[in-house]
């Protein structure tokens, strides 16, 4: 039978549950709720709806509209392997079982077909590969959705969109503000370094401007304390000094002529 391509809730048989994708990218049973894919609304249902096309050599493919991936296999599907969720186009075959409005979705990559199935009813179980058909629990109901509905999902789903852009607006408007006010900062700081910076440079000539005339004094004092000295042991040991023409000292700053 041929699936109408559109929008489909993909619904366990025995379970009631629907085929959702994980955070983790695969795709698990889970109960109807309002979402799972970390979005934060509601409104959308979108976690639970599967977009179905139709190929021309008569397989499907299968597509999350929430996370917009499509579900697959690997390429050489096993029984008990994982359905996971992928970028990359993957096709499915999807038949009507005896029981009208019940269908199975298999494989297309081997030679044996593998179909989804649930191997228990818990919830977030992942869905994986089946040998039988004939079991309930490897069987689905494909609720199509109305077009209002989607229409309406997608209405909410603008909306919130449209909320989201304005806070994320009015954060960066107030980011932009806090970088004028720091790059306001950050100048005045800048031209304070700037005054510091001619002060010291200042007050570092002046202290070796002192420290020059201060080292020159000492040299001066410390020629005169030796002179002194030297005159004590002429005077003890030698001639006297000629006190008309008392002799000269070289000091750092010059020649001191020792009074007497």
């Amino acid at each position: 039978m041929f699936i109408e391509p559109g929008a489909y809730t993909i619904q366990n048989v025995m379970n009631g549950n629907f085929a959702l994708q994980s955070g983790e990218r695969k795709i698990v049973a889970h109960a109807e709720r309002d979402s799972i894919s970390g979005s934060g609304h509601a409104s959308s249902g979108f976690w639970k709806l599967w977009s179905i096309s139709h190929l021309v050599n008569d397989k499907y493919t299968i597509r999350n509209i929430e996370n917009d991936y499509y579900a697959a296999s690997s390429n050489f599907p096993a029984i008990g392997e994982n359905i996971f969720t992928t970028k990359e186009l993957h096709q499915w075959d999807i038949k009507e079982t005896g029981v009208k409005g019940r269908y199975v979705i298999c494989t297309t990559a081997s030679g044996t077909e593998q179909f989804w199935g649930l191997a228990d009813g818990w919830l977030d179980t992942p869905i994986s590969l089946q040998a039988k058909p004939n079991t309930t629990s490897n069987q689905w109901k494909l609720n199509k959705a109305e077009s209002w509905t989607v229409a309406c999902a997608l209405r909410a789903e603008r909306a919130y969109l449209q909320n989201e852009y304005a806070k994320i607006w009015h954060e960066h408007t107030e980011l932009q503000n806090e970088h004028t006010r720091l790059r306001h900062k950050h100048t005045k700081l800048r031209d304070k370094h700037t005054k510091l910076c001619n002060i010291f440079e200042l007050l570092d000539g002046d202290a070796v401007e002192t420290f020059r005339k201060e080292r020159a004094l000492a040299e001066d004092l410390k020629a005169g304390l030796n002179l002194r000295r030297m005159r004590r042991r002429q005077n003890t040991h030698g001639p006297r000094l000629n006190l008309k023409h008392p002799p000269k000292i070289r000091s750092q700053s010059g020649f001191v002529k020792l009074k007497i």
